[in-house]
């Protein structure tokens, strides 16, 4: 496609996006425990999408959501599963592919 054409559309449509998390990376991406303290390590709150993530990160792409015009819907995070950490237990960044690969996230 050319780029030419693209770049007059208004929109490309309303994606939605779906982000496997593989770790907390603090000050840039974490969650808080059930005092506000902010985690360092992921624990039990890791596995509950109720708990939020919050971060630079979070902020960062919450903005491009906002300024998206349209084009990105929404944003939504999840954890990796059990079963790709089984699979992958060397790396969290590859068992969250794994996930991703799988179409769970």
């Amino acid at each position: 496609e050319d780029w030419l054409s693209v770049l007059e559309r208004d929109s490309v449509g309303a994606v939605e996006i779906k982000a496997n998390v593989p770790a907390y990376q603090k000050p840039m991406l974490y969650k808080r425990d059930g005092d506000g303290v902010i985690l360092a390590t992921p624990g039990e709150e890791y596995y509950n999408n109720s708990v939020p993530y919050e971060g630079v990160y979070i902020d960062y792409v919450s903005d491009l959501v906002r300024i998206s015009n349209g084009d990105i819907q929404d944003i939504s995070y999840t954890y990796k599963s059990m079963g790709s950490v089984a699979m992958h237990p060397s790396s969290h960044y590859t068992a969250a592919v794994q996930d991703i690969e799988n179409g769970l996230a």
